[in-house]
């Protein structure tokens, strides 16, 4: 379906686009091409001045969402008082593992929709919204991901050989690779139709789903290059106010971090020395 941008006079150019579809190179006459060209514009003069007024083109423009998928979200946000309570958005309510009902009734929307193909799972394992919620808050509070593929079935290595743990080990980091892309983009959709018009500038609800952190100060460090488990400790270095620091200043604090202080900031649990760690911020935080 299509989406539009803001310069009401699109239509006019609308010919452009449809002129580049399959079933117009498919026409053999020109007068067929032009009353193909014609249909369109009617088509799309309809759905405008159907859905315009109540925000729906520009949602799926912002959105990248069809109209169908738009009307879909917004009728199944209206429909639910935990989805729509603006409160429940905050990152201290959407990322609480002692409720994760709250992040799945969220998932559950978005699962169903074509673009992100979320709820897709196969007949084994059929798709499980508080599952995908428990494994997505698990990420975003910095569990190994070796403990987060416990909870799926299909990549638990619990019980399982040293090859067969391997594999599934690999099939999940290509998982959990798709999870977190096509969790930040859905969530990101629904909660602009839920704000409405509200500024929403300030949400980083999609970036910490992305880059696997619950706050803004380890989200940070992730955006220079930390590895996700290291930017949760790099986070007490930080000695002011988050917007005080550029990318720069932060990239030219990790570097100058004594020996000493890597000891410190080696993350909890972790196999590797302080040493170690500095390496690899040096390899990757560039």
């Amino acid at each position: 379906m299509l989406t539009v941008g803001e310069n009401e006079y699109y239509v006019t150019e609308i010919e452009d686009l449809f002129k580049d579809s399959l079933e117009y190179y498919l026409l053999d006459t020109t007068e067929k091409k032009e009353k193909f060209i014609s249909i369109c514009k009617v088509i799309y003069l309809h759905i405008q001045s159907k859905y315009q007024d109540k925000g729906i083109l520009s949602f799926a423009d912002k959105t990248g969402f069809s109209v169908p998928s738009v009307l879909s979200v917004m009728s199944a946000a209206s429909q639910n008082p935990n989805v729509k309570n603006l409160n429940s958005w905050s990152k201290e309510q959407l990322f609480d593992s002692r409720n994760p009902d709250n992040l799945a009734e969220k998932i559950k929307i978005i699962a169903t929709l074509r673009e992100t193909n979320l709820g897709i799972e196969n007949s084994n394992t059929p798709f499980n919204p508080e599952l995908y919620a428990k494994i997505i808050i698990d990420w975003v509070k910095g569990q190994k991901l070796g403990n987060i593929s416990d909870l799926h079935p299909a990549y638990s290595s619990l019980g399982k050989d040293e090859k067969e743990s391997e594999k599934r080990m690999t099939d999940f980091v290509k998982k959990m690779n798709d999870i977190r892309f096509k969790a930040s983009w859905g969530l990101s959709a629904l909660e602009g139709i839920v704000r409405g018009n509200e500024d929403i500038k300030d949400s980083h609800i999609p970036s910490l789903v992305y880059f696997g952190v619950d706050n803004e100060e380890a989200l940070a460090f992730r955006m220079i290059g930390a590895p996700r488990a290291l930017s949760f400790s790099l986070q007490n270095i930080m000695d002011k106010n988050l917007t005080e620091y550029s990318f720069k200043s932060l990239r030219n604090r990790v570097n100058s971090l004594t020996n000493s202080d890597w000891d410190g900031l080696k993350p909890l649990n972790s196999s590797l020395n302080g040493m170690e760690w500095k390496r690899i911020a040096e390899i990757l935080i560039r």
